[in-house]
């Protein structure tokens, strides 16, 4: 997510029903900080999903047999962009 201006500064490997997931994180020169949570999924609906709730928003998706969810504490039209970005580069 570089070209948006956000640089990875840490992930976690975590169990989500008892299978890995990974959590990523990513952090602008502002200090904003948004979260690329991935697992894998047997879903087929693949569509961007965008929620929101208490100021923070998500767009989530699956592509093949991975789930997605980018999460941070900004605008939609701004999470959307980085969840593009994401999208292209994984």
């Amino acid at each position: 997510m570089t070209k948006a201006g956000f640089a990875l500064v840490g992930g976690r490997l975590l169990p989500d029903r008892g299978r890995p997931a990974a959590q990523f994180m990513y952090e602008n020169r502002e200090g904003r900080r948004v979260t690329l949570y991935v697992r894998s999924d047997d879903g087929s609906d693949t569509a961007f999903k965008f929620a929101a709730e208490d100021g923070i928003s998500a767009f989530y998706w699956i592509d093949g047999s991975l789930a997605y969810a980018l999460i941070g504490n900004t605008s939609r039209e701004s999470l959307l962009e980085l969840a593009r970005i994401a999208y292209e580069a994984l």
